[in-house]
């Protein structure tokens, strides 16, 4: 568990600053540990070192870090299709309980939604600053044209295999 929580608040927090969003880089940080806590609970191993018996099945989460418009969105994946439980008032002795009164203080607004391969992304966005400076480019690679032309093939019995083939899916 704490690999995994460890390893994307890492990655967050670099990725969002190798985008000239260093600002973002705490609260990108905060957000995707919370929710990736969640998500590592939702898969049900939360032993930082599990044995293989306890890996019955495997205990997958996602991250996605997605920059559209001027928002940062941080979305994690967990197999649990139950949605995510908002406590407004957990207990002053109790332990957890606030992650998500975290996601929704520092985002501008947080969700889920289920995909069709099951379970559910639960997502947050943050506001990019009004000018975060300009996000890194990369130099445009050179590709070489192929070795050998390629040929164009006139088969008809071979297209009309693949259109026919196109048609099924």
């Amino acid at each position: 568990m704490v690999t995994a929580i460890g390893c994307a608040r890492a990655h967050a927090t670099s990725t969002v600053q190798a985008w000239g969003l260093a600002s973002l880089s705490d609260d990108a940080g905060l957000v995707t540990s919370e929710l990736v806590t969640n998500a590592v609970r939702a898969t049900g191993v939360t032993d930082s070192e599990p044995g293989r018996s306890e890996l019955g099945h495997p205990a997958l989460t996602r991250l996605r870090l997605t920059v559209l418009g001027n928002g940062l969105i941080i979305e994690v994946w967990d197999r649990e299709a139950a949605p995510p439980v908002l406590r407004n008032t957990p207990a002053a002795d109790d332990p957890g309980g606030r992650g998500l009164l975290i996601v929704a203080g520092l985002s501008r607004r947080w969700n889920y939604y289920g995909p069709a391969e099951g379970g559910k992304w639960v997502w947050a966005e943050l506001a990019i600053p009004a000018d975060p400076g300009p996000l890194p480019r990369r130099p445009p690679a050179h590709v070489p044209p192929p070795a050998r032309p390629r040929r164009i093939s006139r088969d008809p019995a071979l297209l009309q295999r693949v259109h026919d083939g196109l048609k099924r899916l």
